[in-house]
């Protein structure tokens, strides 16, 4: 889906983000969709807020039949709604996708350690790259990251094949995420500078409703958990970008964090950019730990 930039904010890099990302999943859809639960699905994305869209967006391109919505049809999904659009998207589960990402990992010869960094001065290597997300307002120093809060509901009903979401005329969100098996997700919050990583019940009862209204099926639905979590949001958007001085102990630092809701929608187009910056500065190749 999407990934909404901050207002001025170049488009050219995010477009070739979404890109090579889209890209990547379409080959693991044709090769590993069934292992990795990833799908393409038919979805509507509808909106009471704002003008509505004459032009395509600058993701458009990345889907499939993508097209935008008349009037008639957006009050059709979701009742005030005055436009929108319709396409085809890729949906996946993050965590067979991750766990599949750590064992390829481990074939090439990498290892993944699990442990507490308090400073990124602190790291003997010749190359350090920083996805901190949220910790790098203390790791990068970068006062402009702030949490995005996020409260979310897990639900079971596989009569929900399709992709639903909506912003209501008091800029209120709602979506409904079909992933294989029958696995919904039902959302959501978007609260910038909240800190609670907690469940909260009011929340919780509003995506709900909010979601009923959006889809009537969904109150058949078994609720399955609960769940709250913070987005790394940053103004300005992503920083992808080597840093103008080394680390103390002499490492080039490549920062890649800030990326909000979006990250499995940047992921790859974003990873590839850094391994690109990592070979101008290492032409020869590197033998020490990443």
């Amino acid at each position: 889906m999407p990934f909404a930039l901050p207002d001025g904010v170049d488009t050219v890099r995010p477009r070739k983000w979404c890109e090579v990302t889209y890209a990547w999943l379409e080959t693991l859809h044709k090769e590993k969709g069934e292992s990795l639960d990833i799908h393409i699905v038919p979805g509507v994305d509808v909106s009471a807020v704002g003008a509505p869209q004459v032009i395509h967006p600058y993701w458009a391109h990345c889907v499939e039949n993508f097209r935008l919505l008349s009037q008639e049809e957006a009050a059709e999904v979701s009742p005030g709604a005055t436009h929108g659009f319709a396409l085809d998207t890729i949906i996946y589960n993050p965590k067979p996708f991750m766990l599949w990402l750590h064992e390829e990992i481990q074939k090439l010869g990498g290892t993944l350690k699990q442990r507490r960094v308090n400073a990124l001065d602190e790291e003997e290597c010749d190359l350090l790259v920083n996805c901190s997300g949220l910790a790098a307002k203390e790791l990068a120093g970068d006062g402009t990251m702030f949490p995005i809060r996020g409260q979310i509901i897990n639900v079971y009903n596989p009569k929900l094949k399709e992709l639903k979401m909506s912003v209501d005329k008091d800029g209120e969100y709602a979506y409904v995420i079909p992933r294989p098996n029958g696995d919904v997700v039902l959302g959501g919050t978007v609260q910038k500078h909240n800190w609670t990583a907690e469940n909260n019940d009011s929340d919780v009862d509003g995506v709900w409703e909010r979601c009923c209204r959006l889809w009537p099926e969904v109150r058949n639905s078994k609720v399955i958990a609960k769940m709250a979590g913070l987005r790394p949001g940053r103004t300005g958007g992503v920083r992808l970008e080597v840093q103008a001085a080394p680390t103390k102990r002499g490492a080039v630092l490549i920062h890649n964090y800030g990326h909000g809701g979006s990250g499995h929608t940047l992921h790859w187009g974003c990873a590839q950019e850094v391994v690109e910056l990592a070979k101008q500065r290492f032409p020869v190749g590197l033998t020490s730990k990443l």
